[in-house]
């Protein structure tokens, strides 16, 4: 071993209880930081080892216990937990760019364009810090959308044990929390997100856990190990579609799991992952026995019914007119107006644009923020969705699509990484526009789009 090798080592040795002690003097706050900075470094290293199904275990895993960790260390640092593996999964993007010339030079340019869009955005925001929460906010479904993309297809599915594995821990502790045992109290990490509602109704449970009917009948919903109804709803459902994605033999263990996350979607009472649930039963079905167009019309009669059916209970009408004025906001600013004009942020903020009243809907914010071209952005990946809907990397990406119209927690990584991640796969073929369209209108029985043009990430 030469001297620079053992110098290293003893450094590397001498590091480590420096460094803890250093964290338990600091405390709760100083022991989570070391915790989220050895979470990025190990996301970096994944990355530069080429370690897909390791990025993805490490972010479900993150995802999964950061609030807790919060409620229980009482540190708002454990929120950058899943944010520090986007370093990672940030990189990778970038080698496997690199490294893919035939899908470089297109890819790099939309990215560029995009990037630069979202630039525009941000320096028109009308407070800074909300503009840097909403950067994230429209961030964080790019970077996993491009993750799917340049993931290989089996290295995803060598990843869903890992992905079903997490989300039934925290489905597991879903039905804990319906005999009313919940070791975690939710109330503790109600002020964890500066921009949540932190009221406390009935029995000291945030207001999130409380979902009202028309008649003024109050139901109690689970959170699970999130700790949020709705990102929990949306997080189960997505169990849901990466079981039926996975290899997993369809037996008994198959059936529980799938009745597990199925129970669970529901007893979140989140919309959000009911019509992810709804869409992992029904569309694949309806496309492939019926074509893409019946899906669609049924589609947009069932969201009629379910908006006159449900509009009146707990804030139902407020996700649709959210993404209602968002569209209109967009048709009439053909270069939108910025971050800050509208969503759950700003309202609680009291910015000017508040009295708008638009928030629960993440693609408002990104129509208002970038126009007509965030209207063809977003009318791209529901087309493309749909159009790959007889598999279910589509379904995924036309659940993410749509949660996103009707809901901001559809950006949150604890509630529908899960969901952007494997909607990426559906954007890996060098599909044209023309050729989108054309599977979208024209009835194909039985004949499911392919994901991928390469043979070796085809299903």
């Amino acid at each position: 071993m030469s001297l620079r090798d053992v110098v290293l080592t003893a450094c590397a040795v001498l590091a480590v209880p420096v460094v803890t002690l250093a964290a338990v003097s600091a405390g709760p706050d100083g022991i989570v930081s070391v915790l989220v900075a050895l979470v990025g470094l190990s996301s970096v290293l994944a990355a530069l080892a080429n370690k897909p199904v390791l990025l993805i275990g490490l972010l479900v895993g993150a995802s999964a216990v950061q609030r807790s960790l919060g409620a229980l260390t009482g540190s708002p640092i454990a929120l950058w937990l899943d944010d520090s593996v986007l370093i990672g999964i940030a990189l990778y993007i970038v080698i496997r760019l690199m490294t893919r010339s035939q899908q470089r030079a297109g890819v790099l340019v939309f990215i560029l364009v995009f990037v630069a869009f979202l630039a525009v955005a941000f320096l028109r925001s009308t407070d800074t810090s909300i503009g840097v929460y909403q950067l994230r906010q429209m961030g964080v479904p790019a970077i996993l959308l491009m993750f799917g993309m340049v993931v290989d297809r089996e290295e995803l599915r060598r990843a869903s044990p890992v992905v079903i594995t997490f989300i039934a821990i925290g489905a597991l502790y879903g039905v804990l929390e319906l005999t009313g045992v919940r070791p975690i109290d939710p109330a503790s990490a109600s002020d964890l997100n500066a921009y949540s509602n932190t009221n406390i109704r009935e029995n000291g449970l945030p207001a999130a856990y409380r979902y009202f009917l028309s008649d003024g009948t109050v139901l109690s919903r689970v959170g699970g190990l999130v700790l949020n109804p709705p990102s929990f709803g949306i997080l189960a459902a997505s169990g849901f579609i990466w079981l039926r994605f996975s290899s997993l033999k369809r037996g008994p263990l198959f059936i529980i799991l799938a009745f597990l996350f199925a129970g669970m979607t529901f007893a979140s009472l989140g919309r959000g992952g009911i019509v992810v649930l709804g869409l992992a039963i029904v569309q694949p079905f309806l496309t492939k026995y019926s074509g893409r167009l019946a899906f669609i019309l049924v589609g947009v009669v069932l969201g009629a019914v379910a908006y006159s059916e449900f509009a009146q209970q707990g804030q139902s009408g407020r996700h649709a007119d959210g993404f209602l004025y968002g569209i209109t906001y967009a048709l009439t600013h053909p270069f939108g107006g910025g971050f800050g004009l509208v969503g759950n942020s700003v309202n609680q903020a009291g910015l000017d644009g508040s009295e708008s009243g638009a928030g629960e809907s993440l693609a408002a914010i990104f129509l208002t923020a970038l126009g007509w071209f965030g209207i063809l952005l977003l009318g791209w990946l529901l087309l493309r969705g749909i159009g790959a809907g007889a598999t279910l990397p589509g379904v995924a990406l036309t659940a993410a699509v749509l949660v996103a119209m009707v809901s901001e927690t559809a950006g949150g990584l604890d509630a529908a990484g899960p969901l952007w991640i494997l909607g990426g796969l559906a954007l890996a073929d060098k599909r044209s526009a023309r050729d989108v369209l054309k599977d979208v209108v024209t009835r194909k029985r039985g004949v499911p789009t392919p994901v991928a043009a390469d043979p070796a990430r085809a299903a």
